[in-house]
Parts: C-alpha cells; sequence; structure tokens
C-alpha cells in the first residue's frame, strides 16, 4: 500500500510503520514518523516500540527504531515525566 506524506510516496509496511526510501518515516533518521517535526504521533508510535524492545526481541538489529526510541527517552520531557511519575515498566 503506498501512502503519500508531504509530496513523496512512502510505502506502508505490514507491521504499520512508514518506510520511505531515507528509512522510518521516509524523511530521514533524524526526524519522526509522520513528518520532519516531533509530534503527537511520535508519541503514540512510542509505545508499542517500547512494547517490541520489552516483549518482542526489537534490538540493534533495527537501528532506525532503536534510534528513534533512544530519542524518545532523551527528550527533556520524558526525563521530567519519569522524575514526576516515577519509572515504568512495560507490560509486566
Amino acid at each position: 500500500m503506498a501512502v503519500v506524506l508531504q509530496g513523496r510516496q512512502t510505502l506502508a509496511h505490514p507491521n504499520g510503520l512508514l518506510v520511505g526510501r531515507r528509512g522510518v518515516g521516509g524523511h530521514g533518521a533524524r526526524c519522526g514518523f509522520a513528518g520532519k517535526e516531533f509530534s503527537v504521533a511520535d508519541i503514540q508510535l512510542s509505545f508499542p516500540i517500547e512494547a517490541a524492545a520489552a516483549r518482542a526481541g526489537l534490538d540493534a538489529s533495527r537501528p532506525r527504531l532503536m534510534d528513534f526510541l533512544e530519542r524518545i527517552h532523551a527528550r527533556p520531557a520524558y526525563q521530567r515525566a519519569l522524575e514526576r511519575g516515577g519509572p515504568y515498566e512495560l507490560m509486566s
């Protein structure tokens, strides 16, 4: 299935990720899933990626997904949320 985002054709991967010529998101390695800017879509997609890392074997064999997850974890807002709410264990 093809999807057009910002004038670029992107393929919808069976696992639900958008994969373009430049990788996840189709816009390069340093951006979000839905475009060049961080958005609510990135927050929403961080949960299934967290689950895949915790329970489905997501690892360094998928460097772009791991990079995305590391960027989410490095965001100041993510760090503040952990400070306020404490650490969480996904799918325990």
